[in-house]
């Protein structure tokens, strides 16, 4: 029986080869984007699972409460934190490991050759080993970065440092003229994937415990974390309920902002974005759920398409269906038989799938280069995933025409068409199809908001002048060289204006402290922050940054004044920048100077935050960036200049530099991923639809043949014939543009609000949609109604 059951699936599939193609690639589509998708997923939920003591491993962070109901997190800890810890709760903790990442230039000198490492360095204790299954290939697991100025690294790295991967036990690293570092140990190299990726590990007695944050308790640098090993007899509810406020032993005086420490278990390191530091990519489980929920709406379009060609070509199928009745089968047998035509079809587009996903992850790599890390190989959870998935599209598919074709009554059958065509009713089939275009438009919407948001961000007025401005970093603060630097270059024609800085005018790098203004002390109050850019005089004739009042501050390398921007005015009550002039502000960090000038508030952050109140000030010790307002015409000659001057003042480090334009771009890639990311999966949606739209209107005309010959006899001319078969989707697209529209509105109204600048949803992104959604429908329903429409009536009446 199965085998006849399968023979004439496989005929009627190939006598309905439109419909079966087009049910193979709608389905493909949706299928290959789960496939996509799962792959991702299984990616991010599988960080650090390999570590045999993973339930038993917490990462120990910090929770910041303040007066007015404000939040946030840090996964950095007081540096005085891990001995306190080992004394105060060695009966409930193992081990208890500090990681401190290394933040300064990774140059590198072996012999006499210097190298420029990307890998991550940390300083760390031996216990890390013991934390984390990183096998020690070369080395005494006991001993390993227990002394200070020794060093652990992996076999890639000793490949690149020494030209092999083994037997460098013993060879001498040059760290940034820093440490002279001894090879005491070779790991394996690291798994894949961890968030702990450091290729070089240095004993922690290495640093010098005389910094003066190495005894300051409020002091949290998300660069000094801190891992625990729990006691297997230790509860960590019970620990955490001791540890919470375990800091105000040690910060009694807090101005307002308490500090609670929290057991983070390894398994949510990755997830959890609220605390920043490593690893700097996280994969918060919203946007995991998101993206599963996604995929699962994908597929459930792909099933409708399946669902509404079934049901409309049900009738051409009656007679079939009667015959089988008649001959005995079952209801419960043509069930089966159905499903089994729709598992067919699942298994031929799931093996199409299987193509179109490896060309969607090469797709996605472009813009997300960590996913060179997922591979679509045929693995148990894959091909378990593909055979569940298999049997819910099947189910889901073929479950409702199953139901509704087996019901039908072998007497009426055999009579005519089952029924009428139920122009005037709201069926299943018209729901479905209303569905599809409620996704399809919600898509739309989100790509258009999400594309004018970043054409804003990208071409809004930033209050300077950043076209063809050129920056580079320095390697050190030597203020001298920097001066000399600088001095090389102003002569070259090219150069219209050059800056020293701390960071470029705008840039994701900020630094704020608490100020105190006309006299008082920066040390009262809590709200008293103010951002500061330190640069010297040419700084606002290289970006255009006109002053309001006053004026530049004279030249100095250790400050002669401070200039405010407005917002800095509004935030001492200040009505007229004039009447700033002349006062004092003295920092915390004991600068104190007048205030010279006021300029107008331009952008110095992205456009997420508002503009803050700002003092920008001449000392030289906290240059980092030179600025170059270039001829573009000759920038090529600025560029060999530049890199001529680099050569011999900084001759051991690579020169690297970048336009502002670039840089402003690279601040907003997130989102042009994000807008590549919605136009992708809406072009999956819309295609879905339009091949399942097509296959309807393909029905369609082929179940009114006659009618539309009677109507062409008769004067019907093809603008009316074409009206006839558009005017029932039009509607349908109409009402669901109603249902999409304020959902729409609501969801990208709640993402535009992560921006403080951002652009107003009018008429025009909803009206837009709709005109898409429209001239799609008219391009797919009108191409085969035409067709329909320019046939002549008398092949299509000859057999009346």
């Amino acid at each position: 029986m199965l085998k006849n059951y399968l023979k004439v699936a496989l005929r009627n599939l190939w006598k309905r080869k439109a419909q079966t193609l087009i049910n193979v690639l709608g389905l493909s589509l949706g299928v290959a984007s789960a496939i996509v998708i799962f792959l991702i997923v299984r990616y991010e939920l599988s960080f650090d699972r390999f570590h045999e003591k993973v339930d038993r491993v917490y990462r120990v962070v910090t929770d910041f409460a303040g007066p007015d109901g404000q939040g946030g997190g840090n996964s950095g800890v007081p540096r005085p934190l891990p001995e306190a810890l080992q004394q105060d709760f060695a009966d409930y903790m193992a081990r208890v490991v500090p990681v401190e990442a290394y933040e300064a230039h990774r140059r590198v000198r072996v012999r006499d050759e210097t190298l420029f490492l990307d890998e991550m360095i940390a300083y760390t204790e031996p216990g890390y080993l013991q934390l984390f299954d990183f096998p020690l290939l070369e080395g005494n697991p006991g001993k390993v970065l227990s002394l200070p100025n020794e060093v652990i690294i992996t076999q890639s790295l000793a490949q690149k440092l020494f030209g092999r991967s083994s037997d460098v036990l013993g060879e001498v690293v040059n760290l940034n003229d820093m440490h002279e570092l001894k090879v005491t140990g070779v790991l394996a190299d690291l798994p894949k994937p961890t968030d702990l990726s450091f290729e070089m590990l240095i004993s922690f007695s290495t640093i010098a415990r005389n910094r003066p944050e190495d005894d300051e308790w409020d002091s949290f640098n998300s660069a000094f974390q801190l891992y625990v090993l729990l006691q297997e007899s230790t509860s960590a509810k019970a620990l955490q309920a001791q540890l919470t406020n375990y800091l105000k032993q040690h910060i009694p005086h807090t101005d307002g902002w308490d500090s609670f420490l929290r057991l983070q278990p390894l398994t949510s390191v990755h997830f959890e974005g609220k605390y920043g530091g490593i690893p700097h990519r996280k994969a918060p489980h919203a946007i995991l759920n998101g993206l599963m929920g996604l995929g699962a709406i994908l597929v459930l379009l792909a099933c409708i398409n399946f669902i509404n060609l079934a049901t409309a070509v049900s009738t051409r199928r009656s007679k079939e269906i009667g015959v089988r009745k008649v001959v005995g089968s079952s209801r419960k047998q043509i069930m089966v038989y159905f499903l089994g035509e729709a598992l067919l079809v699942t298994v031929l587009a799931t093996t199409l799938a299987l193509g179109l996903a490896e060309l969607g992850l090469m797709q996605l790599r472009q813009l997300y280069s960590h996913l060179t890390e997922v591979q679509l190989s045929m693995d148990a959870s894959l091909l378990l995933f593909l055979l569940t998935l298999t049997l819910v599209v099947m189910l889901l598919a073929g479950g409702y025409p199953a139901l509704v074709l087996s019901r039908f009554h072998p007497v009426q059958m055999f009579k005519t068409y089952l029924h009428a065509p139920q122009r005037n009713r709201f069926t299943v089939r018209r729901a479905l199809v209303v569905f599809q275009f409620f996704v399809a438009q919600l898509f739309i919407v989100s790509v258009l908001v999400v594309g004018q948001q970043l054409q804003y961000l990208l071409e809004a007025p930033l209050g300077f002048n950043r076209e063809a401005i050129l920056t580079l970093d320095f390697p050190d603060s030597d203020a001298q060289k920097q001066q000399r630097f600088k001095q090389q270059l102003q002569s070259h024609t090219a150069v219209e204006a050059l800056s020293l800085s701390r960071a470029t005018a705008i840039s994701q790098s900020m630094y704020g402290t608490r100020y105190g203004y006309d006299g008082a002390n920066p040390e009262e109050g809590q709200d008293n922050m103010v951002n500061l850019q330190f640069a010297d005089q040419d700084y606002f004739s290289t970006y255009q940054i006109p002053l309001l009042a006053g004026e530049v501050y004279s030249p100095a390398d250790s400050g002669s004044g401070f200039i405010a921007n407005e917002a800095f005015m509004r935030e001492v009550g200040a009505s007229a920048p004039e009447e700033v002039i002349g006062h004092y502000v003295s920092l915390s960090n004991g600068l104190e100077f007048p205030i010279v000038g006021v300029v107008g508030d331009y952008h110095t952050n992205t456009f997420s935050s508002t503009i803050p109140p700002l003092l920008i000030s001449n000392v030289s010790t906290y240059y980092q960036s030179l600025s170059v307002k270039v001829n573009l015409r000759q920038a090529g000659e600025v560029i060999e200049a530049l890199q001529q001057v680099w050569q011999e003042s900084y001759p051991e480090f690579a020169f690297h530099y970048r336009f502002l334009d670039d840089a402003i771009e690279s601040y907003y890639a997130e989102y042009q991923r994000l807008l590549s990311l919605t136009q992708l999966f809406s072009g999956i949606a819309i295609a879905i639809g339009c091949l399942g739209l097509y296959g309807l209107v393909l029905f369609m005309a082929e179940q009114r043949t006659k009618e539309i010959g009677i109507r062409k006899v008769l004067g019907a001319s093809i603008q009316q014939l074409l009206a006839l078969f558009s005017g029932e989707f039009l509607k349908l697209v109409l009402i669901a543009f109603c249902l999409a529209g304020p959902l729409a509105y609501y969801l990208m109204q709640q993402w535009l609000q992560s921006f403080e600048y951002r652009i107003n949803m009018g008429v025009t992104i909803f009206a837009g949609c709709l005109i898409i959604t429209l001239l799609l429908v008219m391009l797919t329903v009108g191409y085969r109604a035409t067709r329909a429409a320019l046939a002549n009536p008398v092949d299509s009446l000859r057999d009346e």
